[in-house]
């Protein structure tokens, strides 16, 4: 993660249905979408997600996740969440608050 984005807050967007099986994680949008996430660190972090609820995860909380879960470095961490983030934003299945620019990371 770059500088200034360990305060990026994720959300789960509303209205999704997500469901476990064995070590993999489907997720149904609304318009019938199905994402399927299937590596290990994916998971991790969708269930670091799920577990923030409606108040959301801070970033360097799921970098704490990742660590306590794989033998990796927090800056390694941090590049995969801050992907991970991106990936899950621009399939819209979370909202991410970047709190010193204010939601959506306008200026």
């Amino acid at each position: 993660m770059t500088e200034g984005d360990s305060t990026t807050r994720a959300t789960l967007r509303p209205g999704l249905i997500h469901r476990a099986v064995g070590g993999e994680v489907f997720v149904l949008m609304a318009d019938s979408t199905v994402h399927w996430l299937k590596n290990a660190t994916a998971v991790a972090l969708w269930r670091a997600l799920e577990a923030g609820g409606g108040d959301g995860v801070d970033a360097e909380a799921l970098v704490t996740a990742l660590c306590d879960a794989f033998e990796v470095t927090p800056e390694r961490a941090r590049e995969d969440v801050r992907a991970f983030l991106s990936d899950l934003a621009d399939k819209a299945l979370v909202d991410l608050e970047h709190p010193a620019r204010g939601p959506g990371g306008a200026d």
